[in-house]
């Protein structure tokens, strides 16, 4: 996703776990289901939306305060985007990774995906199951956990959970 944006000329960026960043402002995310049997995955769903021509005065309606916070490509690029190219290129960009991921493994999509990253090394406030804490991010792992050192230096994994970049 992050590539097909990048396509549009507008650098795009990734906030774990789930988040696009265009600007410093949300654009897209994602959402993945999946259910596994043993070792075995049965089935994996990829949800994606992307704020592709919307514009701040839609996002104001649709988000209520959280709208400062979001963007769209339209507003960032100050043009029009074509929204069948977009997901024409998405997609073709989505099946070039299953095959990269396929063929060589997760570190073969780790790796650029690292670099789209902002928020390792950052000092963070993570919620999960109710509870918040802050730390420091140190990245992500091969299973892509977040690994956050907290204050007494003990690092812990996150598998899900809401982060606010605090630095």
């Amino acid at each position: 996703l992050t590539e097909a944006i990048w396509a549009e000329g507008l650098p795009a960026a990734i906030k774990w776990p789930n988040d696009v960043l265009v600007e410093g402002k949300k654009v897209a995310g994602s959402l993945v289901e999946c259910a596994a049997r043993g070792d075995r995955v049965e089935y994996v769903i990829l949800g994606v939306g992307v704020n592709v021509n919307v514009g701040h005065a839609a996002l104001r309606t649709a988000l209520g305060e959280a709208a400062h916070a979001a963007t769209s490509l339209r507003e960032a690029a100050g043009r029009a985007i074509d929204r069948n190219s977009f997901t024409v290129a998405f997609l073709a960009l989505l099946d070039r990774w299953f095959r990269i991921y396929t063929q060589r493994g997760p570190d073969a999509v780790l790796a650029p995906w690292r670099d789209r990253d902002i928020v390792t090394g950052r000092r963070v406030q993570i919620r999960e199951d109710g509870e918040a804490y802050e730390g420091r991010a140190l990245g992500v792992n091969r299973e892509g956990r977040l690994v956050v050192e907290e204050w007494r230096g003990v690092p812990r994994q996150v598998i899900a959970g809401e982060v606010r970049l605090l630095e």
